[in-house]
């Protein structure tokens, strides 16, 4: 028995639900009830006959408390990270990863898990809110909250401090951008005075609401100029080809009919006569 700690009678116990050894035990007035992580079996009802309760209880106590301060946040959230990056795809990912690199981590570098409160969280979320837009600052708090849910199903904290009132209660306030948006006189002068495959990049763009990504991924068998529509299959973000087949969070425009206006069709039968690619609609100087 380790000096200064009063413990009071120790004891194993059954869980029905898992059939799984539980062992608890008073420490210095607190009570706790930990998992041995063995199921009933013959051989552990046996271990448990020789086993002193309160000893199994401190050791495990003491390799948790151990645990929780060699691990670092940023190591660990990354782990987090990705662990279910397969729900995101390749940019998200290493946005999330920046987030937790350059926001996050620096603000926590030196906390221990265990050290981290309600109230730390609330201050955190209170400079983010001032550094960033609402979605980025939203999207930070999510990523945190994620990484410390799963530092608390881990046993690296005692209390989840994300299901506190005040944290559940907290909400960044949503400020509306004002955009300067383009007349219709400008669309209309952009579109006439416009020329080879950017008046066709232009018409795509404008008309049907592409973004960037999604103009820059098209190919002419996404086209049937016939019927008179076409489908957005993919994106390209930094050179990186994203299929829509591989987006689990679909745009609303992904694999979905979107119908051309007869000038559209036009345009894009006499771009057909001088593409630069059988594939792509849009290429590079160099291909």
């Amino acid at each position: 028995m380790q000096k200064n700690l009063v413990c009071s009678e120790g004891s194993f116990y059954i869980r029905k639900d898992t059939k799984t050894i539980y062992v608890q035990g008073t420490i210095n007035g607190k009570h706790y009830k930990k998992s041995i992580g063995k199921k009933v079996t013959p051989l552990s009802k046996k271990w448990m006959e020789r086993q002193d309760p309160m000893q199994v209880l401190l050791k495990i106590l003491n390799i948790q408390e151990d645990k929780s301060n060699n691990v670092s946040l940023r190591d660990f959230g990354l782990r987090v990270l990705r662990s279910d990056s397969y729900n995101r795809g390749i940019q998200t990912q290493k946005e999330y990863e920046r987030i937790l690199d350059r926001v996050i981590a620096p603000y926590f570098e030196h906390f221990k898990f265990e050290d981290i409160t309600a109230l730390d969280l609330l201050e955190f979320f209170n400079s983010v809110s001032k550094q960033f837009s609402y979605d980025r600052a939203k999207r930070t708090k999510n990523i945190l909250c994620n990484i410390l849910e799963t530092a608390h199903d881990e046993d690296l904290m005692k209390k989840n401090i994300v299901r506190a009132r005040a944290v559940q209660k907290h909400q960044f306030k949503k400020t509306v951008k004002t955009t300067q948006a383009y007349t219709v006189f400008e669309v209309k002068k952009m579109l006439s005075k416009s020329e080879g495959w950017l008046k066709v990049f232009l018409e795509l763009s404008i008309k049907y609401g592409l973004r960037t990504g999604e103009a820059m991924g098209l190919k002419w068998d996404d086209f049937d100029l016939e019927r008179g529509f076409f489908k957005i299959q993919r994106s390209i973000t930094k050179g990186v080809i994203t299929e829509s087949s591989e987006v689990i969070h679909q745009n609303k425009n992904h694999l979905r009919e979107i119908y051309l206006f007869p000038e559209t069709i036009d345009l894009l039968k006499r771009f057909q006569t001088f593409r630069m690619s059988k594939e792509w609609l849009f290429i590079s100087k160099d291909g």
